[in-house]
């Protein structure tokens, strides 16, 4: 039995048997990260040629998934994200959603440059609400529509 005092000194072997172990796992790390990267800017690419924008109602969400349906040519289609939302959704509420026309099944809510999510419905009520506003002593019109 050894001491409490006493150090573990590596050997070559021990060494060897690291190199190995990276050799192994980072190619294959590196491999599914540059994957996972490179399927996400191609979902990107492929939302920004022939995306369309429809509405999609939420269903259900919590800090992990949201799930929501939308209608695509008729069809209604249900989905889950399993992503880390620090977004709040609001049941039953339509949100802007994209989705591939040539395969409606991949769909994703949009989110504005700021990263918040668009809330269909809150949209519309404010832009009913806000009337046009005059700047003071310039007589330009703010709210222009």
């Amino acid at each position: 039995m050894k001491k409490n005092s006493e150090k573990f000194k590596p050997t070559k072997e021990d060494f060897k048997q690291l190199y190995i172990q990276l050799a192994i796992c980072l190619p294959i790390g590196l491999f599914f990260l540059i994957g996972g990267i490179y399927e996400k800017y191609r979902v990107k690419k492929v939302f920004e040629e022939r995306g369309k924008i429809t509405t999609a109602t939420i269903i259900q969400w919590d800090s992990r998934t949201v799930d929501f349906s939308y209608v695509v040519n008729g069809k209604t289609y249900f989905k889950t994200n399993g992503k880390a939302y620090m977004y709040e959704f609001k049941t039953g509420k339509k949100y802007k959603l994209i989705y591939d026309p040539l395969n409606p099944e991949t769909a994703e809510l949009c989110r504005d440059e700021n990263r918040q999510y668009f809330l269909i419905e809150d949209s519309v009520k404010q832009s009913e609400k806000q009337p046009d506003k005059v700047e003071p002593n310039r007589g330009k019109t703010v709210n222009k529509k």
